[in-house]
């Protein structure tokens, strides 16, 4: 599992499972944060490119 960072604040965890489904939990601490569309969505890529990496 990966956590990935908006500036200083963790916002998602992101990994694949055993049967290989990638993953993605809203971590708790972004409680009312606002992001744009486009934002969320590089954070996903990110997050899938450093899953990927460590598969």
């Amino acid at each position: 599992m990966f956590e990935l960072l908006e500036g200083e604040t963790p916002v998602l965890d992101v990994g694949f499972t055993d049967e290989g489904v990638f993953e993605v939990a809203f971590n708790p601490a972004i409680g009312g944060k606002v992001m744009s569309l486009d934002e969320l969505q590089a954070l996903f890529r990110e997050g899938k490119a450093l899953a990927e990496g460590d598969r």
